[in-house]
Parts: C-alpha cells; sequence; structure tokens
C-alpha cells in the first residue's frame, strides 16, 4: 500500500506529532451532536449528499421515465439510459487512478459541470440517437465521479470514535432527504422543456457543490490533524 501511494502522490517523511488517544474510547451519537466543530460537518455533509442524491435518484432511477415525460417513447428512453450506463462504469474506473488528483470536496463542481455539458449535448440530439447516447453517457459519468472522493471525505471529516457513527448519520440524512426532493420535485418535470428538466436535477449538484466548500480540506493530511 505503502509503495503505491508514493507512486500516486509525493509524501514527506513522517514526523512524530501529539494528540490526545482515543484508544479504548467509545462514541456515541451524543459526542456527534454536542460538538460544534462535528456537528457543523454533518449539517454541510449531509444537505451536500441530500442535494446530490436528488440528481443521483432522478437519472440512476427514473431516466427512463423523465426522458419518457418529457417526449421520448419508452422504449427509447430506457435504451437511452441504459447506454449512459456506461458513463458510471468509466466514472469508476477514472476514479481509481485520479480521485486522489485533486481535493476530494473539488470533485463534486467536477461532475457538476460534467453534468451540465452532458444535458446540453442530449437536449441538443433532438431524433439523433447516436447524440443522445453520448450525452446520456456524459451525463452519468459527471453525476458518479464525485461519489467516491465524497465518501472518503465524509470519512475522514470525524475523527476514530465517531467516525462511523458521522459517516453513517450523513449519508442517513442525505438519502432520506435526497429521495423526499425528488418526490417534491417530480410535479415540475412535464411542465419544462427537455433542456430546462435536466437542468433542474443537475441544479441539485451544483447547489451540493457550493455547500461542500464549506467541509473540511483533508487531501494529504492526517486524520489527526483533521479531527483536532
Amino acid at each position: 500500500m505503502e509503495r503505491r501511494a508514493r507512486r500516486l502522490i509525493s509524501l514527506p517523511e513522517p514526523q512524530p506529532i501529539e494528540w490526545e488517544s482515543t484508544t479504548g474510547r467509545h462514541g456515541s451519537y451524543r459526542d456527534l451532536f454536542t460538538s460544534p466543530t462535528y456537528l457543523k460537518r454533518l449539517l454541510i455533509l449531509s444537505l451536500a449528499w441530500m442535494a446530490g442524491y436528488v440528481t443521483l435518484y432522478g437519472f440512476g432511477a427514473g431516466f427512463t421515465t423523465i426522458l419518457s415525460a418529457l417526449g421520448y417513447a419508452p422504449s427509447t428512453g430506457g435504451l437511452i439510459s441504459a447506454v449512459g450506463l456506461v458513463g458510471f462504469i468509466a466514472a469508476a474506473l477514472f476514479s481509481v487512478f485520479f480521485s486522489e488528483r485533486l481535493e476530494r470536496k473539488h470533485w463534486l463542481a467536477v461532475g457538476a459541470t460534467i453534468g451540465i455539458i452532458g444535458t446540453i449535448v442530449i437536449a441538443a440530439a433532438g431524433t439523433s440517437l447516436g447524440i443522445a447516447f453520448v450525452g446520456a453517457g456524459i451525463l452519468y459519468f459527471g453525476q458518479m465521479v464525485w461519489v467516491a472522493p465524497q465518501y472518503a471525505l465524509t470519512a475522514e471529516s470525524f475523527p476514530t470514535h465517531i467516525r462511523a457513527s458521522g459517516y453513517a448519520a450523513a449519508d442517513s440524512i442525505g438519502h432520506v432527504g435526497g429521495g423526499l426532493g425528488l418526490f417534491v420535485i417530480a410535479g415540475f418535470v412535464p411542465r419544462l422543456s427537455i433542456l430546462h428538466a435536466l437542468l433542474l436535477f443537475v441544479g441539485f449538484l451544483v447547489v451540493a457543490a457550493v455547500i461542500t466548500q464549506f467541509a473540511p480540506r483533508t487531501r494529504n493530511r492526517r486524520l489527526q490533524e483533521i479531527s483536532t
């Protein structure tokens, strides 16, 4: 692991640091909710996940329905959605090699930008399935490329004794809020043009990207340093 890490990034020699040991300390949700620092981080990350999951749920689970509501035949919408899943796979492979090259909280902005490009391509495709396929692949890539770094950011934002609790709370709140948010905006989709409807969903990634900028910087930092 160390050899692989040194090929990816340049690491300084380890320096002794002092911190309060938490060995044998059992964390609780009380520790999470009574600490101003970690409560703030929990709120930031939960809100970011909520907004991001609206986009993920909207496209990942209901893209065919969205396209059908916007005038595509269900079979055509399903085909576009299926081909677009290639973008999911590409984003996963991309993250393996490149996610450590950028500060974690910046990947949401990258994903939102790519997602916007994908929606524009789909809207401009018209009856051209080939262009729609390309746009769907770009869109799916953009909405997925930020997820792995965001998972890492969420876990790294909390100290060892409440890391699992902080991560679980932020992600769980995000899932619930994302699902509810999707129900709220679903009624607006049929009233919009295809471009505006797709941008509505991607817009939540933009919101998530802005919120995440208030999270701590974690890349190339010791976990003890982040938690002090």
